[in-house]
């Protein structure tokens, strides 16, 4: 290469500009170099302090669990109600919404009982990605459909049925539609879905025996 192409080199003119610029603006440098440092060190700090709270609001979910499997349903519901009011939007939240849901329902009698279900899935409005916890989102919400309008409750149901892929969930769910098709006096229907979950290769023993004893049921609705 000829002098003259190396004293007219783009590339090496370009690096000795920057070099230039760097030392005729270097408080502007610094000053872009250090926003960058603390851009990072934010995006750091956010998500090392999401995994703290997703790591609490789990152990805290977890020894409420724990104690509503003690027998302590009181105290778990408080501690359950903590994990949802402290650090919405985590898994730990999901699950404390879940029991709480499954515990409302279980104790709604009242109007007034079914309305304070209502407004715990109203002021909740959490993401699901599990479709397992989904469904069971989607059930106990048929489960306090299911006697007021059992359209809907099938409608959910449907819903939890749809989102899971295994077959003894399927098999579940399709029996609460069973359930919603008997209310809606929809027998024939209701008939169609236990015959289609008996006639599965593999079936849980708790589901078949409740399936048949819904099937004789629906035998005796239909005079067969």
């Amino acid at each position: 290469m000829k002098k003259q192409e190396i004293r007219h080199d783009p590339v090496r003119e370009n690096i000795v500009k920057g070099v230039q610029y760097t030392k005729d603006n270097k408080e502007k440098v610094l000053s872009f170099l250090a926003g960058i440092a603390i851009l990072i060190g934010g995006f750091s700090y956010m998500n090392r302090t999401d995994s703290i709270k997703i790591e609490e609001a789990s152990h805290l979910s977890g020894i409420a669990q724990n104690i509503f499997i003690n027998g302590n349903i009181d105290e778990a519901m408080v501690k359950f109600e903590r994990v949802l009011d402290d650090y919405p939007n985590t898994p730990g939240a999901v699950q404390a919404l879940m029991y709480l849901l499954n515990n409302a329902i279980d104790k709604a009698v009242t109007d007034a009982d079914k309305k304070a279900v209502y407004q715990l899935l109203e002021n909740h409005h959490i993401s699901i990605n599990d479709p397992v916890v989904k469904a069971a989102y989607y059930k106990l919400q048929g489960d306090l459909e299911l006697e007021s309008n059992p359209v809907k409750a099938k409608s959910f149901y449907k819903k939890a049925q749809s989102t899971v892929a295994e077959d003894g969930f399927k098999q579940k769910f399709g029996m609460d539609i069973a359930i919603a098709d008997i209310a809606l006096e929809n027998y024939q229907d209701a008939a169609a879905t236990l015959e289609s979950i008996l006639n599965s290769d593999d079936i849980d023993f708790t589901i078949k025996n409740t399936a048949e004893e819904l099937q004789a049921y629906l035998n005796f609705k239909l005079g067969i």
